[in-house]
This record gives structure tokens, sequence and C-alpha cells, in this order.
């Protein structure tokens, strides 16, 4: 990653391999990272970090490569509407009364098994953009990664990992703190001056960084192996796979368990929502779930990538204010109240402002824990709990029916 910027960078710790020990407080050898090493890493460094961790390569295990029974054999591919329906295959017909059917090529080959490739061609403006979806085995795809760059049978961490790499950071007054993609690669924007909660609450934009470059990770596969000039075409691998009851929204590298956990859980809170609805019971948090809630909202606040950020942000936090070792141990449910605890300290402590979604108050006032707060205001901390320590957990296979990930044949 180049980063660009007049502000000395934060010294990153030394790489360390999971299983290398080092002296901790009591003498003793240990992998534990103390809070000052957490609040010295920086946000690329951190995100870095965490994928090298004994936790997060916990939580890998079973996801890390693209395959059929991973990730989505099927005979049909997925449709989802602008309403944010769950996406079903050809044989039923979906919320927008679509149908959507496997590709010609594949069904000339006699192949039904295949893994969904979708991507675009692009000169980076939203009316420039040509799209393409297509079915490929697995040998397929893994020579198309290879193609792009990624090496020989690359995992999804190393995908990631080369994602950071290729990563242009920019500072100054013309950004927006957004990711993006320029010229065929992604790209980082900062303006410290439009974050709202830099001051003492994220000082150097640490934690902005890692959520913003947790984006740049996961969400699109690139040509690594050529430079784009100004006016060139470039194209970008936008999703990998398909499911029986699973859809990726523009995602390559979420992978398809951690997706079918979010779906469960919404699935959870529509239902909690209706039940509530029919007894004439307060909807509280679940009011976002119900015909009242606000459907962009949900919609962004429900998108994988959205939340995995957030999550990443959470346990940056949690190991600066030593709540936990993220790297090393999973959170329990008296941690996760230490950060809600002092997460109603901050709200009580801090003015109100609005944020470019229009919504005041609490999520605001929440300052530096804003991710937590985004996260509660949808989500219990039951549910919340459970993302932090199972995106990613593996799950037993089931037969490939409900998995998923997603590209295009650049």
């Amino acid at each position: 990653m180049r980063v660009i910027t007049d502000d000395n960078p934060i010294r990153p710790l030394r790489r360390r391999s999971p299983s290398q020990l080092r002296i901790g407080a009591d003498g003793r050898a240990t992998t534990k990272l103390t809070q000052e090493d957490y609040k010295k890493l920086g946000g690329k460094d951190f995100l870095l970090e965490w994928m090298n961790s004994p936790q997060y390569q916990k939580m890998m295990s079973g996801k890390e490569d693209f395959t059929a029974e991973n990730f989505g054999g099927h005979s049909g591919w997925l449709a989802y509407d602008d309403a944010d329906e769950v996406g079903l295959p050809s044989e039923v017909i979906a919320s927008n009364r679509r149908r959507d059917e496997i590709g010609e090529e594949a069904k000339d080959r006699g192949e039904t098994n295949l893994i969904k490739v979708k991507g675009n061609r692009s000169l980076g403006g939203p009316d420039s953009i040509t799209s393409r979806v297509d079915y490929l085995t697995e040998s397929e795809l893994y020579g198309m990664l290879r193609d792009l760059g990624y090496g020989d049978n690359p995992s999804i961490t190393d995908m990631r990992t080369k994602n950071l790499d290729a990563t242009t950071v920019r500072e100054g007054s013309r950004y927006d703190n957004q990711q993006s993609v320029v010229r065929g690669k992604p790209f980082v924007g900062l303006n410290l001056d439009k974050y709202s909660i830099a001051g003492d609450q994220d000082p150097e934009g640490q934690r902005l960084r890692a959520h913003e470059l947790s984006h740049a990770s996961d969400t699109g596969l690139y040509d690594l192996t050529k430079t784009y000039g100004r006016g060139e075409y470039f194209p970008r691998v936008t999703e990998v796979g398909g499911g029986f009851e699973y859809f990726n929204r523009g995602q390559a590298l979420i992978p398809a368990q951690d997706e079918r956990l979010i779906e469960r859980i919404k699935d959870e809170n529509y239902e909690e929502a209706d039940k509530r609805e029919e007894k004439g019971e307060d909807l509280g948090r679940f009011r976002g779930w119900s015909d009242e809630g606000d459907r962009y909202l949900r919609k962004y606040y429900t998108n994988p990538t959205e939340i995995r950020a957030r999550l990443n942000v959470i346990r940056k936090l949690a190991g600066e204010t030593g709540v936990y070792d993220p790297f090393n141990e999973p959170l329990t449910m008296e941690g996760l109240q230490k950060l809600y605890d002092d997460m109603n300290k901050n709200v009580s402590k801090r003015g109100d402002k609005a944020t470019r979604h229009g919504i005041h108050g609490d999520i605001q006032r929440a300052g530096k824990y804003k991710p937590l707060m985004e996260l509660n205001k949808y989500y219990t901390k039951e549910q919340i709990l459970e993302m932090l320590n199972e995106i990613a957990q593996a799950e037993p296979s089931d037969g490939g029916n409900a998995s998923g990930m997603r590209v295009l044949r650049a």
C-alpha cells in the first residue's frame, strides 16, 4: 500500500508469526498483546496483524477456498432486488417476480455445479460500466485468479492481503472518507476535517483507516498485473459464488458462511418485528426491521462489508482499551458489556452532531464507540457477540447448497 501523507506514520509492531512468543509483564512467555501494542498499530498494520493472528486463523478455518462445495455450486443463479430481499435460485420466483436462469454457455457444456463469477469493465464512473456474469469450474476460477496476479491457489486471506498492498491511501480536503476504485486499483481517500469523531477520540484517524481499508480488502478483485492509465478501461471482479438460500451484494471476498450467518440474524429480527407488530407490542430496536424502518439504512447496516468493517474497528478499540486481546482470544459477554458501559459513558459526555445519513443523537455522541452504537441500533448484544466471534467462524459443510462467494472474466 502506498500511503501519501505529510503525517509521520505510526511505527508498526515488528511482524510476528501467530506462534511467536514475547515476554509479558509477568516475565512469562506469551503471545498476548498489550493496550499500548494495539494503540501503536496503524489501520493497515492492525488488519495485517489481525489476519496473521491465531484467533483470525481459527475463525477462517474451512472458509479460505473457492470451491463449488464451499462456495455455491447450483443449477440456477441468484436474483435480488432493490428492496434487499433474499435471492432465490431459478426454480423459485424471486421477490421481484423475475426468473434468473443459468448461463447458456454452462448449459452447452452440460455443467451445473459451477461457481458464479460477476464483474465489470469501467473507466471509473457509473456511466461507463459494462457488466458480465459467467459460471466457472473451480480450475477455471483459479486460472482467472492467477491471471489477475493473485498467485497459484490463493486463499481468501492471501487475496485480502494483496488487495491491501495494492491500495493507495491519500489524505486531503478533496476526499470524503470513502473507499473506491481508481484506475483499476482499490483507493481510500481520507479527510480528517470531515471525520466528526477525530479529535481526542481517534486523533490520527487510524480506526477510520482500518474501517475503509477493511472495505478495500474484501469488496473486489482487481488486475494486479497491470497499471491502467487515465481514460483506459479496467476490469474489476465484484462477486464470486452463489448458493441456494444466499446472495452476495458486490463483495468478492466475504466468505459465504459469514454472509449466511448475517442472513440468519436478519431473518430472526424480521420475525421478531413481525411478532411484536401482530401483538401490538413496542418494537424497540426492532423498529428498524419493520415496515416503519428506513429501508436504506437497514440495507446499509446489513451489508456484509459494512458489518465486517465495523467489527474490525470494534476489535481494534477493544484491544486499545484492554477489554480483551482480539488476536488471541474470543470476546466474552462480560467484555462486550464493558464496551457498552464505556460507550454509554462516552455518550453522556458528548454533544449532538448529525451524520451524513441524517442520524442524530446517540450514534454520533458515541464518538469512538460509534461502530458499536450503529450495530446496536439493529442487532442485539447476543448477535453482535456472535458476529465478533464467528465472522469468520467455520461451520460444518451442508453439501454446498447454501454457500457462496462470487467475479467477471476480465
